[in-house]
């Protein structure tokens, strides 16, 4: 079922490392039904009459935001990161055409539009996650676990709701949550090592992105978060350190001791993560073609230095 071998995304994207092409990875095709393009961010020189000689403040923060997209995208197309997605993703035997893009969006995101059959990676997305990174580890998170997790993280939540879409796979609840829960299972499925820095970066995206709110007051804020199709980012916390304590408790037991979920809760991890097999199990893998499963599953795509391993500290 490791049919995603998404960690070696970030490491490309994030350049944190070399991209590690090697003769099993060559082996593994393209999957011919997934189209990719790379959009450059629009240059404000040649969009308007802005002067990038200007001095004054608000002009060269446009063109400093513009080098900076220029740069992620420059490095994501050299690198070929979704050219080696739609190797990643071959073991799926899809019907029609997948898009995967990335682009500038005037806004920090990434999303699937069913309309389009597309994947869009922002690039103010992958800038944002570099500069929120921690510097010194927090809680166990280094700032490799949270570039690289936060990223495979993303990814793989949007190719949860292309496979939803594409195959029609049976929802009940929130397709939001079910995206989540696949993003869960799929990072679980490499490793301990690998497993153990795609959830620490989960974890720093919904802790960071939280927001405390009183539950006195029905504020626009409240209404936004409570109503979002999304859990809201507590919610998604927990859901992805249970699933991972439920599949690999021994990998995951320090995040327990220090409290960092309820072990009432922890009691039922285990079940938790058995539902979501059972429906990826029935759901999913009817669409995977399994020789080239066990091509992917056998390459090499993750390496030691793109994944920074350190102790969670007890609270």
């Amino acid at each position: 079922m490791r049919i995603f071998a998404a960690a070696a995304l970030s490491v490309a994207l994030c350049g944190l490392a070399p991209f590690h092409a090697s003769a099993q990875n060559a082996s593994i095709p393209r999957n011919e039904n997934i189209l990719v393009d790379y959009y450059e961010p629009h240059n404000p020189e040649l969009l308007g009459d802005l002067d990038p000689t200007d001095p004054s403040k608000a002009v060269q923060e446009v063109f400093e935001k513009y080098r900076n997209l220029k740069r992620v995208h420059d490095r994501v197309k050299e690198r070929k990161l979704l050219e080696r997605f739609s190797q990643f993703l071959a073991p799926l035997k899809l019907p029609g055409t997948l898009r995967l893009f990335t682009k500038e969006c005037g806004f920090v995101n990434a999303f699937y539009s069913p309309s389009e059959n597309s994947i869009t990676l922002c690039l103010e997305y992958v800038l944002a996650r570099e500069q929120a990174a921690p510097k010194e580890p927090v809680a166990g998170i280094s700032r490799e676990d949270a570039i690289v997790g936060g990223i495979v993280t993303t990814l793989l939540h949007e190719t949860g709701h292309a496979i939803s879409h594409i195959f029609r796979v049976p929802v009940l609840g929130r397709e939001e949550d079910s995206a989540d829960q696949m993003a869960a299972f799929v990072m679980l499925q490499f490793g301990d090592r690998v497993a153990m820095t795609t959830v620490k970066g989960a974890l720093w995206s919904w802790s960071r992105a939280n927001i405390p709110l009183g539950m006195g007051t029905t504020s626009s804020v409240q209404r936004r978060v409570y109503s979002d199709s999304h859990s809201t980012n507590g919610q998604r916390f927990f859901t992805f350190l249970c699933m991972a304590y439920g599949d690999k408790p021994n990998v995951f037991q320090s995040y327990i001791d220090a409290g960092f979920i309820d072990k009432v809760r922890a009691a039922n991890c285990r079940r938790d993560y058995e539902q979501t097999q059972r429906a990826f199990e029935k759901t999913v893998l009817p669409h995977v073609d399994r020789g080239l499963m066990a091509k992917v599953q056998s390459a090499t795509w993750f390496y030691p230095e793109d994944m920074g391993q350190v102790p969670v500290q007890t609270r």
